[in-house]
């Protein structure tokens, strides 16, 4: 389970609810879910990607940028449909992992704020 409870002992609240602390939350999970969490969207902005690129493209939007590149300065310039999707899966990965690093940099402190202070009080109730 990701996440450590305990039962409060200063009573029920009435009903079917109850109290819980939330007390630690598993790294691991943490891990795990923002991992998954992380390549879902990169897959969804690959794919947003790759859409945007084709409609600017069927467009002429990738021609007239070419253009304005090319009359002020920059004969080479070339917009490559490859280097455009490795500029894309770069920033994804680069966005992924800092997305995985800041979760379990925020779930280690909660843990450490949680045991000083003794959690996070919960009621539930149905």
């Amino acid at each position: 389970m990701a996440v450590d409870t305990s039962r409060d002992v200063g009573g029920e609240v009435g009903g079917e609810g109850g109290r819980r602390t939330i007390k630690q939350v598993e790294v691991r999970s943490v891990l795990k879910f923002s991992v998954l969490l992380a390549a879902t969207v990169g897959l969804i902005m690959m794919l947003a990607g790759g859409v945007l690129y084709f409609i600017a493209s069927t467009t002429g939007f990738v021609t007239k940028v070419q253009t304005f590149f090319n009359h002020y300065g920059y004969p080479d310039f070339r917009v490559q449909s490859g280097t455009v999707f490795e500029v894309l899966l770069l920033v994804t990965m680069v966005g992924a992992v800092a997305f995985v690093v800041v979760a379990i940099i925020a779930t280690v402190i909660f843990n450490i704020v949680a045991e000083a202070s003794g959690g996070i009080k919960v009621t539930f109730r149905e």
